[in-house]
Parts: C-alpha cells; sequence; structure tokens
C-alpha cells in the first residue's frame, strides 16, 4: 500500500490518517486468514516524517501441541520516523540508513514491508488450538 504524503509534506504540524487494509504473504508455516488492518497516522514534525499506528491481523498456524490448523489473532503497532528534505544531516531514519531499501520516495510511503516486517515480529512463537 502506497501513501501520499505530498499534502502534508510541506507543512510542519500537519498530519494526515489513512486506513490500511494489505495483504500480506508470510514465508513458512503461517499464513494470513485476511489483511492486514488497521490506521496510520502520519505527521510532519517539521524536521521528520513520524509514521504511528494500530494494526490487526489474524494468522493460521499449526497448534505446536496437536498440529492441528488453528487462528490467531495478532495485534501491533508501528512506529517509524523518515527523513525530510529539512531534516538535518546527521539525523539517522530507517530510509537514511538503508536508502537503497527506502520505503519512502517522491512523499509517497510505501507500507507494504514495513507492515510485513512488524507483523513477523509480532507473531506469536507457538500457537495452540485449545488453551
Amino acid at each position: 500500500m502506497r501513501i501520499d504524503l505530498a499534502d502534508i509534506a510541506g507543512r510542519p504540524g500537519a498530519r494526515g490518517s489513512f486506513a490500511i487494509s494489505e495483504l500480506i504473504v508470510l514465508e513458512g508455516e503461517c499464513e494470513l486468514a485476511g489483511p492486514v488492518v488497521g490506521e496510520l497516522e502520519v505527521e510532519n514534525t517539521g524536521s521528520l516524517m513520524l509514521l504511528r499506528g494500530r494494526l490487526r491481523a489474524v494468522v493460521r498456524a499449526n497448534c505446536v501441541r496437536c498440529l492441528a490448523r488453528c487462528e490467531c489473532a495478532v495485534e501491533m503497532e508501528l512506529e517509524e520516523e523518515f527523513a525530510t528534505q529539512d531534516t538535518e544531516r546527521e539525523v539517522m531514519t530507517m530510509d537514511r540508513e538503508e536508502p537503497a531499501t527506502s520505503a519512502i520516495e517522491d512523499y509517497v510511503l510505501d507500507v507494504g514491508e514495513l507492515v510485513r516486517q512488524q507483523l513477523v515480529a509480532s507473531l506469536p512463537i507457538g500457537q495452540f488450538c485449545r488453551q
């Protein structure tokens, strides 16, 4: 999913809210039962673009006890900073640390990989079909 930040890029203090519904493909034995959904808010702090949000997903995986397929709800919070033209050179953000894989280009933010990484980090170590 791509978010156009052009409206808030040149206005310090401006904010934008965006509904997310992103289909993510997971590698391994887990799969999503539907899209990752939630709300993201982007704020222009004057020197950075600050992304915050709360997302939800339902993950299918095998029960670690009986190997039956089961579903587990996953909630995650997202917070990330992105550099703007006004960001001081010494401030390191994710897009400056790895410019070849930057999620933001021409004021368009691609949140697909960011959401996938956050989802993988939020997955439980093991799922159980019954508690």
